[in-house]
């Protein structure tokens, strides 16, 4: 998250962006943001505004839960807050649901963990794992594969579409539906 440099208003033809509480940044020092004293909370210089994802949201949410867990919260303020949290853009909007819990629950958008990107090589080891399960789904062996396979792929996912992760999480379910069925048959033919 950048510090903001510039005060002046936005350049013609470009909206202005939004401050840390919603308002734009070349709002007066007299907002509601500036007289709650919280700039000083971070640092003297104010923080840009900036969108935030669900690693954030999910942050926010842990804070309302130990909050609500505490009993700084009533149930009606914190279903309202959830909601609030699961539809927020903005690091403002984010820290509008937690300005008033005491300061160890407050969250701080500069200390926000960024996401983990993909692991592209699981992707492909799901991939293999799913094309070796299912010929040895039928000597059981395969149920095992594809069942690797299946958690492989959840930590290969990132790209949208048919990629290897997708591949081979349907072949790994496959492997372990048809290992299945052998053992079905199996203890069938032994009871016969």
């Amino acid at each position: 998250m950048g510090l903001r440099t510039d005060s002046g208003p936005a350049p013609p033809g470009r909206k202005a962006d939004r401050g840390r509480c919603g308002e734009p940044e070349e709002a007066p020092s007299s907002s509601i943001c500036a007289r709650a004293g919280r700039g000083a909370r971070y640092g003297q210089r104010a923080m840009k505004d900036e969108r935030i994802g669900t690693v954030h949201r999910t942050q926010v949410i842990d804070l309302l839960n130990q909050a609500l867990a505490e009993g700084h919260l009533a149930e009606p303020a914190y279903d309202s807050r959830i909601v609030a949290v699961s539809t927020a853009t903005y690091a403002s909007d984010l820290l509008a649901q937690v300005q008033d819990l005491p300061p160890r629950l407050q969250w701080d958008p500069r200390n926000a963990a960024p996401p983990t990107p993909p692991d592209a090589s699981a992707g492909r080891g799901a991939l293999a794992l799913g094309l070796i399960s299912v010929p040895f789904s039928f000597c059981l062996i395969g149920g095992i594969l594809g069942i690797v396979a299946i958690v492989l792929s959840t930590r290969g996912r990132g790209a949208h579409g048919v990629g290897p992760a997708l591949i081979g999480r349907v072949l790994g379910i496959t492997s372990v539906v048809l290992s299945l069925g052998a053992l079905a048959a199996l203890i069938f033919a032994a009871r016969s």
